[in-house]
């Protein structure tokens, strides 16, 4: 990754570093300040390379899984990359705050298990419903101990749990104190329309005001699988995972099984030829 985002797009990794105070993209410690950054700049790097394959198809439309939404609305137009990675550094900073001053929380994905049964669990629990990935894949968010409750019954109904290595309670009330200060901070960057649509993982529309909707998605639920179909009803066939692995190229195909989707990880050197060569039909970045 280190490698693509020198190539790509240096400067915005000696920005990330010079804001963080430490090399990025090296073996990261879990810290959020330091992972959203490297993140960014890899999925930056990502699509710097899958616009030099896709050459003048240009995407019809954008989106982004939480942190990617920055990356997505920075592709699409609506701040410039510099911009971009200035604010995802103040999300971290602001999202370890956060986390530090509540209480012990974390995130525990749910794989298999009916999503009537997880809702009902996160109500049970007191647990918030923090991501809708895919069908038979949620995450929840909240107390740790509550968490570790959750993954027990899940696992007892024969599904599987995994307690995620995140620190801190993500999308839900435990980033309530940080929704203001960061609405400002992206309303300092003035970000514009984008010159195509990019659609929020939270409403599963395309933004209106870009600064209420990334300060909401902070306490709000990632609405992935709601945001794949209305991507698929736009109109949506071909979509490309451009972030570091291919998770959400993964989680494409199999909430959608009739579109194609590709990671930039998984082609880089070896793109089909539909995807060398393409055709005019719309494509979507996941």
């Amino acid at each position: 990754m280190r490698e693509r985002v020198l190539a790509y797009c240096p400067a915005l990794l000696d920005i990330a570093e010079s804001m963080v105070g430490q090399r990025l993209l090296a073996g990261e410690d879990g810290s959020t300040r330091l992972l959203q950054p490297a993140i960014y700049c890899a999925s930056v790097a990502g699509w710097l390379r899958a616009r030099e394959v896709l050459a003048e198809d240009s995407p019809a439309a954008f989106a982004g899984h939480s942190l990617g939404e920055v990356t997505a609305l920075a592709a699409a137009g609506a701040m410039s990359f510099e911009d971009g990675v200035r604010l995802v550094v103040e999300r971290g900073v602001l999202m370890e705050r956060a986390a530090a001053a509540g209480r012990a929380g974390g995130m525990l994905a749910t794989l298999g298990a009916d999503a009537e049964f997880v809702a009902g669990l996160a109500q049970r629990l007191g647990l918030t419903l923090a991501t809708d990935n895919a069908p038979g894949e949620m995450v929840l968010a909240g107390d740790l101990q509550a968490l570790r409750e959750a993954g027990a019954e899940v696992t007892g109904a024969g599904a599987k749990a995994v307690l995620l290595p995140i620190q801190g309670a993500f999308h839900s009330a435990a980033m309530e104190s940080i929704t203001g200060p960061f609405e400002r901070a992206v309303r300092k960057i003035r970000p514009v329309r984008p010159q195509v649509p990019v659609f929020s993982g939270l409403t599963s529309r395309p933004f209106a005001d870009i600064a209420a909707g990334l300060a909401a998605s902070l306490t709000g639920p990632v609405r992935w699988r709601q945001t794949l179909a209305e991507l698929r009803a736009f109109g949506a066939r071909r979509f490309i995972d451009t972030g570091p692995g291919h998770v959400l190229a993964g989680l494409v195909r199999r909430t959608l099984p009739e579109v194609t989707a590709l990671a930039v990880d998984e082609a880089d050197g070896a793109w089909p030829e539909q995807w060398a060569h393409p055709s005019r039909e719309k494509a979507a970045r996941s």
